[in-house]
């Protein structure tokens, strides 16, 4: 599985997202290229949007599958709140969760729902990761 991600943001939240997008996105980039993910030929890419009220009504959940491509395109909209004025680790954690989004489609791309179980476990165990990696680099 190859993965990309990227995001449309808020400029009051980009000090956040930029603790934190560099670590998620070189775990993930790195654990799918292991067993089981490294057989699956589905391109997941994610762009979370973080923008304040109003300007989330506009930037609103626009995941969707593009099944003859094999893409998975998970754009959810994440609370801009957190990431302004919650903590690191809920940050972090919403971002990652936003990622979990797409695994309940792998069945759309001929996988089995043992694979959604292992993908869930992977954002679980990224959450913690992630979080340690970041809070002891600060």
């Amino acid at each position: 599985m190859k993965f990309w991600s990227s995001s449309e943001i808020y400029f009051s939240a980009e000090a956040r997202l930029v603790l934190i997008w560099p670590v998620v996105e070189n775990h993930f980039m790195n654990i799918l290229l292991l067993d089981p993910f490294d057989q699956v030929d589905v391109y997941l890419r994610y762009v979370p949007s973080i923008f304040p009220f109003p300007d989330n009504l506009r930037y609103r959940d626009r995941s969707k599958l593009q099944i003859k491509r094999r893409i998975i395109d998970c754009a959810p909209s994440l609370d801009f709140d957190i990431f302004t004025t919650g903590s690191v680790e809920e940050a972090i954690e919403l971002y990652i969760r936003g990622i979990s989004i797409p695994s309940k489609a792998f069945s759309k791309f001929g996988y089995p729902e043992e694979l959604h179980e292992k993908f869930s476990e992977i954002i679980e165990t990224a959450i913690e990761k992630c979080t340690a990696s970041i809070i002891s680099s600060q």
